[in-house]
């Protein structure tokens, strides 16, 4: 007779807890910073001023919006976790706020938005935005910036929207399938004995990114069609996203005007430690597209 002997329950509590351990000091690490105060970023000036969008599922986006509402629109898309402030440094720079009408969202099931449930598909992201474009067509195309996961979102939104989009930066975005395979962390995180033991956010963020990689796939053959210029951001000591990402972007965004800002350095959290960096991308990509759209002399 053979006998098997099966793990104790002892050692599969041990992994449970040491995986609990794992999971819980990369997510205190993930969530050790946070976006500045508003009340920080504007310095006593108005803060932007909350809206709703009506999506036509009848759901709800929340966004926070201010600037030159003459401008054309720049569109803020935030990572996993995240909410509308993480650009709250970006947003109060009058480099990009005398000259664009800015508007920061709440992700589906983030922030404000989260009323909404929580929507892990990339398509109905980008899908969630279209109203956002649509109630500010009658400016220039909109400029839209992705952090993080809101990369891959903006790049889809542009993707489905070309006629709207003027102009994309994606700022150590997550947008290489190659390099966003789910890690074993992330699946510990997904069992249900740790989900429940984890900040809710980042069993949100977890969620998101188990499905990004086939979703990132499946946008592959949407790359060579964006025509809008794009820059591409990306720290060389990011740690979250790989800087080889950088890469990724030069072999499949062949028929855009590309420029790919490789940034010694930097790492991950460039909307908190370099604003500067997306006010810069902001500013040049607005250049453009109002050089663009000059009448001919």
């Amino acid at each position: 007779m053979k006998i098997v002997t099966a793990p104790s329950r002892t050692a599969g509590n041990r992994l449970v807890v040491a995986a609990l351990g794992l999971v819980t000091g990369l997510c205190q690490a993930c969530m050790s910073f946070g976006p500045p105060s508003v009340e920080e970023a504007f310095a006593g000036r108005p803060a932007p001023e909350a809206r709703t969008y009506e999506l036509p599922d009848g759901k709800t986006l929340s966004a926070h919006e201010t600037g030159n509402p003459d401008g054309p629109l720049v569109l803020f898309i935030h990572g996993t976790p995240g909410s509308w402030n993480d650009f709250g440094h970006v947003m109060a720079d009058p480099a990009v706020a005398s000259k664009a009408w800015l508007v920061s969202v709440d992700r589906p099931g983030w922030g404000e938005s989260s009323e909404t449930g929580l929507e892990p598909s990339l398509e109905e992201q980008a899908a969630a935005l279209e109203p956002v474009l649509a109630a500010h067509s009658n400016q220039l195309p909109a400029i839209v910036v992705g952090h993080s996961y809101g990369g891959p979102v903006a790049a889809l939104l542009a993707m489905k929207e070309p006629e709207r989009v003027g102009g994309l930066a994606i700022v150590a975005g997550s947008i290489d399938p190659a390099l966003e395979k789910p890690k074993w962390y992330q699946k510990v995180g997904a069992w249900p004995v740790v989900k429940h033991l984890i900040p809710n956010a980042l069993a949100g963020a977890d969620q998101e990114i188990l499905r990004l990689h086939d979703q990132l796939e499946a946008m592959s053959g949407g790359w060579p069609k964006l025509a809008m210029p794009v820059i591409v951001v990306q720290g060389e000591k990011d740690s979250l996203v790989d800087p080889a990402t950088a890469d990724f972007a030069e072999r499949v965004i062949t028929e855009a005007p590309l420029e790919v800002r490789r940034i010694p350095d930097v790492g991950h959290l460039i909307p908190w430690e370099h604003p500067e960096l997306i006010t810069a991308a902001v500013a040049d990509l607005l250049a453009d597209e109002v050089s663009a759209s000059a009448p001919a002399r």
